[in-house]
């Protein structure tokens, strides 16, 4: 008999564990699902910030290349000068300072990137113009027409940043070392932009605002400068973009999140809502 009770204690004590064993599972489970809902929501919130006052873009009837089928889409993503250098001036015409098609493969699953010198003509309400004029003249819709008209191609959807944007991201990250291959000088008293830099072999460390003015420089005061114009400094774009690209793989990034994020809903203007955006990322 006392064998037996010794026995039938142990096996309630068994189950006790167990039952108490599934119910912290159970409780560990749920608070994870919660802290699931809540990062998803919060990142869904987050990316549709950047969706406000975005355009519905127009079809434009002139380009006969069909709509892919396989997933494909094309991005076009714009970077705005500061016009007469009010930011806040939402009348203020806006030129591109830089312009990239970016083409997403949708079989491959890669993406493609081709920068549209700044400079290149094109045709607008009948006039001959530098296409960064587009987007000045008549807003995002005109600088769409203008880039599907001249590679005959779809563009579904935008980005537009504008150059402050591009200033704090930079400082977010805590700035950036570059190698400056040549001295720089410039003015431009009407966007009240001033580039000094000097000649150096060793990286030289650059806030926002020098980063912008490293690649916006084309030619100093004197007109010396880059030989190839504008596709030599699309060459000098591109390389200042790899050097940010390995700075924000690198774990030193994750510190600094909280204020990189925080940049971007004021600065950034898409028609991509925020599940395109998780889709495409």
């Amino acid at each position: 008999m006392e064998g037996n009770k010794k026995g039938n204690n142990e096996s309630v004590r068994k189950n006790r564990r167990k039952k108490k064993k599934s119910s912290i599972l159970l409780r560990v489970l749920f608070i994870l699902l919660l802290i699931g809902v809540l990062i998803s929501g919060g990142l869904y919130a987050y990316l549709s910030s950047f969706n406000n006052n975005s355009v519905e873009l127009e079809k434009n009837n002139n380009v006969n290349k069909p709509s892919s089928s396989d997933g494909s889409v094309n991005f076009l993503v714009m970077g705005l000068d500061l016009g007469s250098g009010d930011e806040n001036d939402n009348n203020d015409p806006k030129r591109t300072d830089t312009i990239m098609l970016v083409h997403y493969n949708g079989k491959e699953k890669r993406y493609d990137v081709i920068s549209i010198p700044r400079d290149t003509k094109v045709t607008i309400d009948g006039e001959e113009q530098k296409i960064n004029a587009a987007h000045a003249i008549g807003g995002v819709q005109y600088l769409v027409d203008s880039v599907e008209e001249l590679l005959n191609i779809n563009i579904d959807y935008y980005i537009k940043v504008n150059t402050i944007a591009f200033r704090k991201f930079i400082d977010a990250l805590g700035g950036i070392d570059v190698v400056i291959e040549r001295n720089m000088y410039y003015d431009d008293p009407t966007q009240d932009l001033h580039i000094y830099f000097e000649a150096s072999k060793e990286p030289q460390h650059l806030d926002g605002k020098d980063a912008e003015n490293f690649v916006r420089w084309r030619q100093n005061n004197d007109g010396t400068g880059l030989v190839e114009g504008d596709m030599g400094r699309i060459k000098e774009q591109q390389k200042f973009f790899k050097t940010l690209l390995a700075k924000i793989q690198s774990p030193s990034i994750i510190p600094k999140l909280p204020n990189v994020l925080s940049v971007f809903p004021k600065y950034i203007e898409t028609n991509l809502s925020a599940l395109n955006i998780m889709d495409y990322g």
